[in-house]
């Protein structure tokens, strides 16, 4: 049972969360809504220091990469982990097909460092900081954001290497009506996936008000039976299908001077899990159940003139989850678990001299009750205090700066944990050329698994865990524009010069990593969890993008090619001292090719390659370099109400392998239809 001091706690923050009635904004999310950085002010004629929203981060801040899904939907893609491939700085890790399971690193990090979050809130809870990407439907979500470096002043604990932000659609940005969408989705070994959503706008007759009803369905099935091969033989992968469905609703009332809104979900999900090619589980599956709610609004009017607002929220969330497994070689195993996840916010922003500044106070509660780790509880109180503002100078050019802060108690740690991310950038006045530096530090709470593993016939947990550290160093400078070509004299054209668009970026970056929670066998024998661990990670992230319109024809050729050194250094003394992270390559690279059309039809090839990965902490045991070649069309049978998607992947069917004991599927093929209105 949770007790006394944090149920007092936690109802006084939904109380003042339920008073308010909004969500604390990601760092991209509620002020970035409402000032596109791509309509800012008139160059000034003299210094002028002026405010700027906080969570403005994707137009000057290093670090922050924002995915468009628009086209990526139209082509086939189904889960975050279809998209994330395709960003700088970011390793997916797969453990076979496309319908199994895959994690993400962030510049060398581990996995259980990255946070993956749904409009600012944590996907994940703390039975374990590992998320699984193929489960993370893209139903619902507009646009992505990804952090990279340390993210924990922005999201809160769990951000030492970055987070992945899910956006949704601003519900104040609708228009009147009905708007919505279907999609249909065949994929290799049995996969059939569905989509559906909808969004009703009703204006009222006051001036600036509306109700916004937004409710959406989606649901997986997959058998997912296929062939690999291993040691020159071929094997069959077998349970590893599965099943999934989810539907959401949400009713937001939008206000000249308040917003209020509800939301609710219901998601279950079967999946078996068929361990690794030298130890494969036959009859092992998971099942979950997961209910939410969540209460949110804001008083105060939004937009483009500075004002105070005062927005808040509230949720539950409760899950039931359940693991069997009765053909294990040592006995039948069954695990259980239920969590209730309670959250509140509170958040006072507004502008206060020459900034813009925003304050939220937070608290998050959580409640295990699991037949493995026994009752379990931690609550997590949270203070984040951000600033920013813009300096125009005389000869045109802008300063942007931005500081966010985060002071969280978490219990039962009985310390403060501070983290920081400040940024500073330049943006040039007669170019489109911008650079930045920043600094970050986070932190990485031990997770229920870590702590309290009851034990078992090879390893037990650590209650006296301590927080896992980072902090890091990135410059990065960013170029885009028009560059203008004439055509050859006497040429047809020379009239009409062709517009190419151009853009460029580069980032150097240094993450040092401490406190590392590392499993290592103690006296007796078993696996247990030690903060042990160091690390350094080094690099530089280099991308090019242009796009070419072909003459007077309604095609436009589009190429991107891009490239990762990186240098992931284990500094743990002893044998193991500046040996390469396991699973880290130090070079990576990605390319691309296309052809778009104005009515909307797209065709794409892509390659992507990864350099030679070390598996031991020793590196006496190493993964060979792969590259995976993909294809996708789509095909716009009606202008922007009608698609029809197709997409190969690993067309050259090879069968590399990309996480050591995990069956390669080879050649993965998937259709799609989508329809709009």
């Amino acid at each position: 049972m949770i007790r006394a001091r944090v149920a007092r706690t936690l109802a006084t923050i939904i109380l003042l969360g339920l008073v308010a009635g909004g969500p604390g904004p990601s760092a991209d999310e509620t002020e970035s809504r409402q000032d596109d950085p791509d309509n800012r002010d008139p160059i000034p004629t003299e210094i002028i220091v002026t405010a700027r929203a906080p969570g403005e981060t994707t137009a000057s801040s290093p670090g922050v990469l924002v995915l468009d899904l628009e086209r990526l939907r139209q082509e086939g893609d189904v889960t975050v982990a279809d998209v994330l491939r395709r960003l700088p700085g970011v390793d997916l890790q797969q453990r076979g097909s496309a319908f199994e399971s895959s994690t993400v690193r962030i510049r060398g990090s581990d996995a259980e460092q990255v946070l993956i979050l749904r409009d600012g809130h944590p996907v994940s809870d703390s039975r374990s900081s590992m998320v699984d990407m193929n489960r993370i439907s893209l139903d619902g979500v507009e646009r992505i954001e990804v952090i990279l470096g340390p993210a924990t002043a922005l999201y809160g604990a769990g951000g030492a290497a970055g987070a992945i932000n899910l956006i949704s659609a601003d519900a104040a940005e609708t228009l009147p009506g009905n708007e919505g969408s279907a999609r249909a989705t065949w994929g290799s070994f049995g996969e059939y996936n569905l989509e559906a959503g909808n969004t009703t706008t009703v204006l009222h007759r006051q001036e600036g008000r509306r109700t916004v009803v937004d409710a959406g369905v989606s649901g997986v099935i997959a058998e997912n039976t296929y062939r690999y091969d291993r040691a020159g033989a071929r094997e069959t992968r077998r349970n590893a299908g599965g099943e999934e469905g989810s539907i959401r609703v949400a009713v937001e009332h939008v206000t000249p001077g308040y917003r209020a809104g509800i939301e609710g979900s219901i998601s279950a999900f079967r999946r078996g899990l068929p361990g690794t090619v030298e130890f494969p589980a036959v009859s092992a599956e998971l099942r979950e159940d997961r209910y939410a709610l969540l209460l949110r609004g804001r008083l105060g009017q939004g937009g483009r003139t500075p004002a105070w607002t005062l927005s808040g929220e509230t949720g539950i969330t409760r899950s039931s989850r359940s693991y069997r497994d009765p053909d294990y070689p040592l006995g039948a195993l069954e695990s259980d678990s239920d969590l209730t996840l309670v959250t509140g916010t509170l958040t006072p922003a507004g502008p206060l001299g020459p900034f813009s500044i925003r304050i939220p106070l937070s608290a998050r509660g959580e409640v295990l009750d699991d037949s493995a780790l026994g009752e379990r509880d931690r609550l997590v109180l949270a203070v984040a205090p951000a600033a920013r503002t813009a300096i125009a100078v005389r000869n045109g050019s802008e300063f942007d700066l931005s500081v966010h802060t985060r002071l969280e108690a978490p219990d039962p740690v009985d310390t403060l944990l501070p983290s920081g991310r400040a940024g500073v950038g330049w943006t040039a006045a007669r170019l489109p050329f911008w650079i930045g530096t920043s600094v970050a530090t986070g932190y990485r709470l031990p997770d229920f698994s870590e702590l309290f593993l009851e034990r078992s016939a090879f390893a037990v947990g650590n209650p006296d865990l301590e927080p896992e550290r980072s902090r890091s160093l990135e410059v990065e400078a960013r170029f885009g524009g028009l560059l203008v070509q004439p055509a050859a004299e006497g040429d047809l054209l020379a009239a009409s010069p062709l517009l190419t668009s151009l853009g460029m970026r580069v980032a150097a970056h240094a993450t040092e990593y401490q406190e590392l929670i590392q499993w290592l066998p103690d006296p007796n024998g078993f696996w247990r969890p030690r903060n042990t661990g160091a690390a350094l990670v080094r690099g530089i992230e280099a991308d090019v993008e242009t796009r070419t319109p072909l003459g007077f024809s309604p095609w436009t050729a589009e190429g991107n090619v891009g490239a990762d050194i990186l240098q992931a250094l284990d500094r743990n003394e002893g044998v193991t001292f500046d040996q390469q992270l396991p699973y880290r390559a130090a070079l990576a690279f990605r390319a691309g090719a296309g052809l778009e059309h104005l009515l909307g039809h797209r065709v794409s090839v892509s390659a992507e390659g990864r350099g030679a990965r070390p598996v031991t902490r020793q590196n006496t045991v190493w993964l060979d370099p792969y590259l995976r070649l993909d294809a996708a069309a789509s095909l716009a049978i009606v202008y922007e109400r009608a698609y029809l998607g197709a997409a190969v992947r690993n067309i050259l069917d090879e069968q590399f392998v990309e996480t050591r004991f995990y069956p390669n599927p080879g050649r993965e093929f998937r259709l799609s239809l989508e329809v709009r209105w």
